[in-house]
């Protein structure tokens, strides 16, 4: 598989229009005109990320955290930025970050650590922008009816969560009179055809509806295009960052630590409230997510994220609910196995891992 073309995939699968403000997502360095056959799954990108690529003839490295969240002012030799930059750039590898736009897809790290940790998602913690989804319908002759369904696939149409090509077809009688000046597909001028038809209806995100209407008018026999688009009103209960979740029956919080021990193999987790307490709701945001404790408040019996401080626990204890802090890399040091899942039906493409952790325990 081409590398534009892995890359179109990956951005028709996990939107770039979803990322955060702050965030820069999608292209870090690149792209090479290059094959996608050996692809370097990483959490980070460092010199040896960059090293581990090129010893697995690897031309494209995803990593969840970008390598630039801000504009570099000077490159100079030396530092490791400027060492990921010119060997990535030497041996043509082209670097791409799956960030917050990963966080928040329906399907992706947040959803993924959720049911790990055997929980239910019902809801995301924080409502982000919406995510306007769109309706299509097209009428065609049946004999380019499988034509236009690959087309609607190859153009980021029929997503619904992780299912691709999601269409439905149903028969029907369609009628016309071409007028002057038309080079009818069927039919002859200034006579009524009736024609056996097929309607398709797909669905799409707006960003990418122009681009299916456009192609799908391309791909289409007729001159004339039969064809309508509808923004429905179907809240994405997922379309946040971070999530809430339910276990199967309720549970104590200490038999909950235990799960996320056992999940993670962190041996040490803070935490406050009573062990003891009866756990109904849960709450979860990988990575940092002390920004959304207010949004915990109220909603959840407890609430697990990464990198806490001294004020996140007083401020969880003043307002009634539970707070486990579980290490940023073992949030999201699943990251490699999620990616995996989202593409594990491009045969041609061969995923490798490699993470870093920079924190140690002295015992």
């Amino acid at each position: 598989m081409h590398l534009k073309r892995f890359l179109d995939e990956i951005e028709k699968r996990i939107p770039l229009s979803l990322q955060e403000g702050f965030d820069n997502a999608g292209i870090q360095i690149g792209p090479f005109d290059k094959k996608a056959d050996h692809v370097l799954l990483a959490l980070d990108v460092t010199p040896e990320t960059i090293q581990r690529a090129i010893q697995n003839k690897c031309s494209l490295v995803v990593s969840h955290h970008p390598v630039f969240f801000k504009p570099l002012k000077k490159i100079q030799t030396g530092s490791r930025k400027t060492e990921i930059i010119y060997q990535a750039i030497k041996n043509e590898i082209t670097v791409y970050a799956a960030h917050t736009n990963f966080d928040i897809v329906e399907g992706g790290i947040n959803d993924y650590l959720s049911k790990k940790l055997n929980l239910r998602v019902i809801d995301a913690l924080e409502k982000k922008k919406e995510n306007v989804i769109f309706k299509v319908q097209v009428f065609v002759p049946k004999t380019h009816k499988d034509l236009l369904v690959d087309k609607i696939a190859e153009l980021g149409g029929g997503w619904i969560g992780n299912y691709s090509d999601c269409t439905f077809s149903s028969n029907g009688l369609g009628t016309f009179r071409p007028g002057k000046n038309t080079n009818p597909y069927i039919g002859t001028q200034d006579k009524r055809e009736t024609v056996e038809e097929m309607k398709i209806e797909t669905i799409i995100t707006e960003d990418r509806l122009e681009d299916l209407i456009e192609g799908v008018e391309e791909a289409h026999p007729y001159e004339e295009v039969a064809m309508e688009a509808f923004r429905l009103d179907r809240p994405d209960r997922r379309n946040g960052i971070g999530r809430i979740c339910e276990p199967d029956q309720p549970v104590k919080l200490k038999e909950l630590l235990e799960r996320i021990k056992r999940l993670t193999g962190q041996e040490r987790i803070q935490f406050n409230g009573d062990p003891d307490t009866v756990i109904r709701r849960i709450a979860i945001c990988t990575g940092s997510g002390a920004s959304l404790m207010r949004a915990a408040k109220g909603r959840a019996d407890v609430y697990i994220t990464g990198d806490l401080g001294h004020h996140d626990f007083q401020y969880a204890f003043e307002n009634g609910f539970a707070l486990v802090d579980i290490s940023h890399y073992n949030t999201e040091k699943f990251f490699a196995e999620n990616f995996r899942a989202f593409f594990s039906d491009l045969d041609a493409v061969h995923f490798h891992d490699y993470n870093t952790n920079y924190i140690s325990i002295y015992n």
